[in-house]
């Protein structure tokens, strides 16, 4: 089997660019308001994660304090239907406020703009945010077994 030649980041890029166009610009910016995004609808295309949030923002607010003040049947009532585990939308919408309220809106804030590595430190200890597999210290959800049982993938 033979080596593929390394290309660069910067070449890759512009051929994904030249192909593509440029991309679109995220929807939100700020960190907390990634988390809601990331956490307010599961397993949808852009388009419904846009609307479902959009309808957050408008009913709730997308702030961690008026996240955590909500209703459970209202966080609920958010993704509509069609959505999948509604309970754990909400849930997942809850304890993202909690933790940005702990950590505090300001420190996540400034800690974007600060250090990547200290960013990635606070924003891990959020739900489904991070890297995919168990959280560290915990156990795979699945026998390791399974995993060396597994042909390799070519």
């Amino acid at each position: 089997m033979g080596s593929r030649p390394k290309r660069s980041s910067p070449l890759a890029l512009r051929r994904l660019r030249d192909a593509f166009g440029p991309p679109e610009p995220p929807p939100v910016r700020d960190p907390f308001h990634v988390v809601a995004w990331e956490s307010c609808a599961y397993l949808v295309d852009d388009g419904r994660r846009a609307e479902v949030y959009r309808a957050l923002e408008r009913r709730v607010g997308v702030e961690p304090a008026a996240i955590a003040a909500a209703p459970e049947a209202v966080l609920r009532a958010i993704p509509e239907s069609g959505e999948m585990n509604l309970a754990g939308r909400a849930d997942k919408l809850r304890r993202a406020a909690e933790i940005a309220l702990s950590v505090g809106i300001d420190e996540l804030r400034r800690s974007v703009r600060r250090s990547p590595v200290e960013a990635r430190k606070i924003l891990e200890k959020f739900p489904g945010i991070g890297d995919p597999g168990p959280a560290l210290g915990q156990e795979a959800p699945w026998p390791s077994q399974y995993l060396r049982a597994a042909p390799p993938r070519r």
